[in-house]
């Protein structure tokens, strides 16, 4: 599975980078948004050398403060100015650009409060653009739905502590110790009638 994974994110075109709660501020305390910008920084890092969009439900401006271009970004809840109109445009015009190209969709901690944001337009995604691949990243919501099969995979983790794992090491050894964490945390959608949440422990 965690083969797959990498293969689907090297392979891709394009990457589209849904962020939901989990990389929110919450209590504001030092320690946390510490460790929510080392979470960025893991972000960042991921992307590096991709072509990119992200799009985030939070309210905070920490993606904005984390080196990735605000014209590569939109935030449709945050305060003024980083909800601008050209930002939301930007971003559908990207997302319409996909269609028909080999595109990863990374979801990374998006629950079901604002579903019509990222879950539903990456899973309609998917279902639209026969090239394009979901991984779908939440410590408990990471269930993918019906009649993905081999084109969605799941990962049973905390989105912030991911990218803080990626931050953390150097960036030698990110992409090996990137794809060897996952491979304890990965869940592939095995789907027969219903929703898959299943868990690994290998």
């Amino acid at each position: 599975m965690i083969a797959q994974i990498k293969q689907e994110l090297e392979k891709a075109q394009f990457v589209v980078v849904g962020i939901g709660r989990e990389l929110a501020v919450k209590e504001g305390s030092p320690e946390e948004l510490q460790h929510l910008r080392n979470a960025y920084a893991g972000l960042k890092k991921l992307l590096a050398h991709k072509v990119y969009f992200v799009l985030t439900q939070n309210e905070d401006t920490l993606l904005f403060e984390s080196g990735i271009p605000s014209f590569l970004a939109a935030a449709p809840y945050a305060p003024e100015p980083y909800n601008s109109e050209e930002q939301w445009k930007a971003y559908m015009n990207f997302l319409s650009g996909t269609l028909g190209h080999e595109t990863c969709l990374l979801e990374l901690g998006a629950g079901f409060d604002a579903m019509q944001l990222i879950r539903w337009p990456f899973e309609k995604t998917v279902e639209y653009n026969q090239k394009a691949h979901l991984v779908r990243v939440h410590r408990s919501l990471y269930m993918l739905p019906e009649g993905m099969e081999g084109r969605g995979t799941a990962v049973a983790m905390d989105a912030a502590e991911l990218l803080v794992s990626v931050q953390d090491i150097s960036e030698k050894a990110c992409d090996t110790y990137f794809w060897k964490m996952l491979k304890n945390r990965v869940t592939h959608v095995r789907v027969s009638g219903g929703i898959s949440r299943q868990g690994t422990s290998l």
